[in-house]
């Protein structure tokens, strides 16, 4: 049954009963509609909250399936949500806190396999961040410093991973899954070789 239709059944049956037990003395009838109210609220909330946990689990086992292993935008997300008629914002939220998905950018996730999430595996962060720039459709290349270190070229340790790009800069550092990550910015005219 529909959660919308016990959640009328139920009430129903409450006011016929209370209303059947309710006299002519005022302070009673004042007494009883708040009881009434405070029953309604309870059983609402408590079958909404059940309703929202079924939608939020089917959810994210849809998005896990389908999505697995990309990188989706907040576009997506939202259509993903109009069909489970679930707030986009709340999902995002729910699904970045219990490590669903990787926030790669303002508005870019990357969305964990059912595998790396089950059995908590080691992300690849070079890859989250090539799949979320190949998503944006921008130009861009690991700097220097990660180049070596991602070749074991050099003895020397870089814990800051730079990504050059002609379109998105962040002054500061950011962090995706955990690693640092610096993004500069530079001139069309140099991605042009190689």
């Amino acid at each position: 049954m529909n959660f919308r239709v016990i959640n009328i059944i139920l009430i129903t049956r409450i006011f016929k009963f209370l209303l059947s037990k309710l006299s002519q003395n005022v302070v009673t009838y004042t007494t009883t509609i708040f009881r009434l109210f405070v029953i309604y609220i309870t059983i609402t909330n408590f079958f909404k909250g059940f309703y929202i946990n079924n939608i939020m689990k089917l959810l994210t086992r849809y998005i896990l399936s389908n999505f697995g292993g990309s990188v989706v935008d907040k576009r997506e997300l939202e259509k993903i949500c109009k069909k489970f008629n679930a707030k986009s914002e709340r999902t995002t939220n729910f699904m970045i806190t219990y490590g669903y998905l990787i926030r790669i950018l303002r508005g870019l996730y990357y969305v964990k396999t059912i595998e790396e999430f089950k059995f908590n595996h080691a992300l690849n962060i070079y890859k989250i961040i090539s799949l979320g720039m190949d998503k944006l459709k921008i130009r861009w290349y690991f700097g220097l410093y990660t180049a070596l270190k991602f070749n074991k070229a050099t003895h020397e340790y870089f814990d800051t991973i730079f990504v050059l790009n002609n379109k998105i800069f962040r002054p500061k550092e950011i962090r995706i899954a955990n690693e640092k990550v610096k993004f500069i910015k530079l001139k069309e005219i140099l991605f042009g070789f190689g």
